[in-house]
C-alpha cells in the first residue's frame, strides 16, 4: 500500500465519521467528548437533590422512659408507625439499621423501649 492509498483511505474514513456526525447527535456528542470538547448547554437537566428528611419526633423516649417506662410505652403504642420510625431517626436509635425491617408497630416500640433504656442507663457504672 502506497502513500496516496493510505491518504485516500484515510479521506474516506473520516468523509464517513463526519457524515454520521451530522445526521446522529449521539454520535456527534460521543466525539466532541472524545476530543475533550464542552458541550455549550446541557441536553437534560441535571437530577434534583433526593431529599429524605424525616418530621420531628413528637416524643424524646430516652428523658421519658426516666420518668415513667410504663406510660412511654402507652404513648408509643398510640402513634403511627411513620411517627415511631422519625423518633428512631431523631434519636439515632439505630445506627445498624435493624429497626428498618421492622413492620409491625408493636416491634418497633419494643426496639425503641429497649435502645431508651441503653441510652438512659448508659454511664451507670461510672455513677
Amino acid at each position: 500500500m502506497s502513500n496516496t492509498d493510505i491518504v485516500k483511505n484515510l479521506r474516506k474514513v473520516f468523509k464517513v465519521i463526519t457524515d454520521e456526525a451530522a445526521q446522529n447527535e449521539k454520535f456527534a456528542a460521543k466525539l466532541a467528548a472524545a476530543f475533550g470538547a464542552v458541550e455549550a448547554k446541557a441536553k437534560t437537566k441535571p437530577a434534583a437533590a433526593k431529599t429524605t428528611r424525616r418530621d420531628p419526633a413528637v416524643l424524646n423516649p430516652v428523658k421519658l422512659i426516666t420518668e415513667d417506662a410504663a406510660a412511654l410505652e402507652a404513648r408509643l403504642l398510640s402513634l403511627e408507625e411513620k411517627e415511631l420510625k422519625d423518633i428512631i431517626a431523631e434519636f439515632a436509635l439505630d445506627p445498624a439499621r435493624q429497626a428498618s425491617r421492622l413492620r409491625k408497630k408493636e416491634k418497633l416500640v419494643a426496639f425503641i423501649m429497649e435502645r431508651a433504656r441503653q441510652w438512659a442507663t448508659k454511664g451507670d457504672v461510672f455513677k
